[in-house]
């Protein structure tokens, strides 16, 4: 699958990229429904997705009470990818 490999080349661990995929193929969902999705314990997806925000892979709504997770378009990685490819050059020139 091509974009679990871009997913590898960005730096995501295995089970991270399983729950930003379930994440995008459920589109907005709570975290227990992600969690059922990827096949990977709740409470490892509460630090994956901690994860995936800071890297701006996901991000959170709320629908009344409840907490929504929703993932970035696919479109998303190659601009993280261009970004770490430009940091890697300019923190070497540093």
């Amino acid at each position: 699958m091509e974009l679990k490999k871009a997913l590898n080349q960005i730096g995501l661990e295995e089970k991270e990229a399983e729950v930003y995929l379930a994440a995008l193929e459920l589109g907005p969902a709570t975290i227990q429904d992600i969690a059922r999705k990827s096949e990977i314990n709740r409470t490892t997806v509460y630090q994956m997705l901690k994860n995936l925000k800071s890297q701006g892979l996901i991000s959170e709504t709320t629908s009344g009470k409840r907490k929504l997770i929703l993932a970035a378009e696919p479109a998303n990685l190659k601009r993280i990818l261009k970004q770490r490819s430009n940091c890697s050059i300019q923190c070497f020139l540093i």
